[in-house]
């Protein structure tokens, strides 16, 4: 990402010359921001606005690749790449990005709150509804109704989408709930309940071994679902950090942050190591709407009711004075990956090894990595041990795995 690309005549930098995390202002919206997701490999951001428009920009430039207009007939809460998006007026509707044609519409019989994508692939759609708070599961493809699920929630549908493994529905309310529902079993399978107000939006960590919910008691609150352990112990809670309700999280790719956006106009990001606000982020002019993060945890994205879009440079964050005084505080101190060159903190009492020279993204891709050769080798040995077998078993008529 060459983020030192000329700019667009619609973005600027808007940081002072001192500050220590840089932003870049994209104006372009006629209306209030809804949501933001970055998409090509974190080269474009995809927004929808109030204004019934939703664009493609370009990351580094800022420059505004693609318009769809005249989408719906009322206001979009929210959309996302693959292509679809829910509106006020019941529908859903699948769009083709390249042509900008609808591929398919559906409808519910009451106000569409929220929709989602399958994680990485386009086989289903969720999308929910108010008054009835009734969720649908549509075919990506065709449009198809797949099932609809009743009763979820006895308040109006915050939020919907799906586990990163795409096998359950996950659902907020403001009921102050959260609910799991399990697509093959066809059950509800993880009830939540912690928070003290209307619960607005949740966040994975990739390996699903933590979940995070943000709500409007300006609290987030990090569970541990995988073990089963939040059954006993509750959650982990953020807070003090925001003055007013919690709009909208997520979670970086490697776990170890937290963004959230809110309508006190912060943006906090957020250590999920030690559970404490990182570095609590101020510029826009009113209610924050959405978050989003990049890949390599450099750049933040936020949109909201100024109708901006705004990226933070949080690059070299280990670096701002308050973080390092923090880190200090917690036994921490700042290194560089041995990979990947990034500065990241470790315990100071963990002895420096090969092992902890990396990042725990590198750690990460170096356990895929020794998986997959660990499976292949183990499919070249019982290929081998099935190949000596069956020339052992059948002197005159060999049979090797795949041959009929």
């Amino acid at each position: 990402m060459n983020q030192e690309s000329a700019l667009a005549p619609n973005a600027q930098w808007v940081h002072e010359k001192s500050a220590e995390v840089r932003i870049k202002q994209i104006n372009g919206h006629k209306d209030s921001v809804s949501s933001c997701q970055l998409i090509n490999n974190d080269q474009n951001i995809f927004t929808v606005s109030n204004d019934n428009t939703a664009r493609i920009w370009n990351f580094n430039s800022g420059a505004e690749l693609n318009t769809y207009k005249n989408l719906h007939e009322a206001i979009i809460p929210k959309a996302r790449v693959s292509h679809d998006n829910s509106n006020w007026d019941k529908t859903v509707k699948c769009w083709d990005m390249e042509t900008g044609q609808v591929l398919w519409t559906n409808s519910h019989e009451h106000l569409v709150t929220s929709c989602s994508y399958t994680n990485e692939n386009d086989k289903y759609i969720v999308s929910a509804s108010d008054v009835d708070h009734l969720v649908k599961l549509w075919d990506g493809r065709s449009g198809n109704l797949v099932m609809s699920i009743p009763n979820l929630h006895q308040s109006s549908i915050t939020s919907c989408g799906f586990s990163p493994q795409n096998d359950r529905i996950v659902t907020t309310s403001m009921d102050k709930a959260t609910k799991f529902f399990d697509i093959t079993a066809k059950k509800i399978t993880i009830s939540l309940g912690s928070h003290t107000g209307v619960i607005s939006n949740f966040a994975f960590t990739q390996d699903e071994r933590k979940f995070v919910t943000c709500s409007w008691d300006r609290t987030l609150q990090v569970w541990d679902i995988s073990t089963g352990m939040y059954r006993k112990n509750g959650p982990s809670t953020l807070s003090k950090a925001h003055e007013g309700s919690i709009s909208s999280c997520v979670v970086s790719q490697d776990g170890l942050l937290c963004a959230s956006a809110g309508y006190d106009t912060k943006l906090v990001l957020w250590d999920l190591l030690h559970y404490v606000p990182k570095l609590i982020l101020r510029g826009h002019s009113n209610w924050l709407n959405d978050v989003a993060i990049t890949k390599d945890n450099k750049w933040l994205v936020s949109v909201g009711k100024d109708r901006q879009i705004r990226e933070w440079d949080i690059t070299n964050c280990e670096n701002i004075k308050l973080v390092i005084e923090q880190n200090k505080n917690f036994g921490n101190k700042l290194i560089n990956c041995s990979t990947c060159n990034r500065p990241f903190t470790m315990a100071k009492l963990e002895k420096v090894g090969e092992f902890k020279l990396n990042c725990v993204f590198c750690r990460l891709q170096g356990r895929i990595f020794e998986a997959q050769l660990q499976s292949s080798s183990s499919s070249n040995l019982n290929y081998s041990r099935m190949r000596s077998s069956s020339l052992h078993n059948q002197s005159d008529s060999y049979v090797y795995p795949g041959q009929k």
